[in-house]
């Protein structure tokens, strides 16, 4: 890959300038529609409350998201396993979020430091579950054999 040519100014710079402020500005509104706004929308309709039912709402998605990812087969579609795998990680960082803001909301502040320690160590487990454990299972030989959508069917 080639370092682009640096100009000092004139049209070329202020185009380019241009054209990071608008792909900044395509990444980040669907961001804010989706997050505050369609939260304070949600929420002024009575369905969901500022933090638990966001918590379930993402935690539902994310257990039919990994329930599709089961039933898919990434060697005949690729292209749709993969968009259903950033779907896992966008609803995954969604909720991270909102179990923050609701640990914060939940605790007194002298009590922060051990509710994200804990909250850290149940996160840690969850990895080695969903990754280590995962790969024990679906071991023929030495493990139980399971097959990978049988495996996450049973973590989602």
């Amino acid at each position: 890959m080639t370092e682009p040519e640096s100009t000092s100014g004139g049209l070329a710079a202020a185009h380019r300038w241009i054209a990071i402020l608008v792909l900044g500005f395509a990444s980040g509104l669907p961001l804010a529609l989706t997050g505050l706004a369609m939260q304070a929308w949600l929420t002024m309709d009575g369905l969901l409350g500022r933090r638990r039912g966001w918590v379930v709402f993402t935690q539902a998605l994310l257990a039919l998201a990994l329930f599709a990812l089961a039933d898919i087969s990434p060697k005949y579609a690729l292209p749709l396993f993969a968009a259903l795998g950033v779907g896992v990680a966008f609803i995954s960082a969604s909720q991270d979020i909102v179990v923050d803001a609701y640990r914060v909301d939940l605790l007194p502040a002298r009590e922060r430091g051990i509710g994200a320690s804990l909250f850290v160590m149940g996160y840690r487990i969850a990895m080695i579950l969903s990754g280590g454990v995962a790969l024990i299972w679906t071991d023929a030989v030495d493990g139980i054999g399971m097959t990978w959508p049988a495996v996450y069917r049973l973590m989602a």
